[in-house]
């Protein structure tokens, strides 16, 4: 085998970790714009309804051309269901984006206490909540494409009860922290990146573009 197409069969796992306000999904769509643009194809599941403005500012500043999206599926979701089956789709596309996960909790804590609503099931069963969600999770974890996922870490806190956060980090092999620098002005910080050990606990002066370049590396 050679290693350029062991490469290709290796899948970048990218969280971008930030409170809100910070840069997450505007780095998101750049990295699937840069994508797009290689001739690459993007599947970008939104939860917060605000990818698709993002997609189409930055088009219309005159980076991109408005044809670059042609291979673009952007899908807006609002449940469980809605969540699972958008990424069950992951494998036709060169880039999955899950802008956020923030919601990943409340999805599975609606869709499991309507089933339980409505049948006679022992409540007792309730811990079907963490598995649903671990599932959710580990598929993740070992996708079927590139995924860029975003995560506010304030989520799940007693002011902002969306779910339990814990382990998040663990199920990617890049975590960038992203913060706000200035008006208009964002800064990162590498908190992890499987390989290239230089790297962490430091800036790279051309992201996200170096995210799309080692993206474009394994499709």
């Amino acid at each position: 085998m050679e290693f350029e197409e062991l490469k290709q069969q290796s899948n970048l796992k990218i969280l971008l970790e930030g409170p809100s306000g910070r840069g997450k999904t505007i780095n998101s769509v750049r990295t699937a714009l840069e994508i797009l643009a290689d001739g690459g194809s993007v599947l970008y599941i939104d939860t917060e309804a605000e990818g698709s403005e993002t997609f189409v500012n930055l088009i219309e500043d005159g980076d991109y051309d408005e044809g670059v999206v042609n291979n673009l599926e952007y899908v807006r979701v609002s449940s469980y269901s809605n969540l699972v089956e958008a990424m069950n789709g992951a494998g036709e596309y060169d880039l999955m984006i899950v802008d956020t996960l923030d919601h990943k909790h409340s999805y599975v804590l609606k869709a499991v206490t309507d089933a339980k609503r409505g049948s006679d099931a022992d409540w007792n069963e309730y811990p079907q909540i963490y598995s649903e969600e671990k599932e959710l999770m580990a598929s993740l974890g070992d996708p079927d494409t590139n995924v860029i996922a975003t995560l506010d870490p304030n989520s799940g806190k007693r002011d902002k009860p969306k779910g339990a956060q814990t382990n998040i980090r663990g199920f990617f092999s890049v975590v960038i922290e992203l913060r706000k620098q200035g008006e208009g002005e964002w800064a990162h910080k590498i908190l992890n990146w499987v390989g290239k050990s230089d790297w962490i606990g430091k800036a790279h002066p051309e992201f996200p573009q170096v995210l799309a370049e080692e993206i474009k590396e394994r499709y």
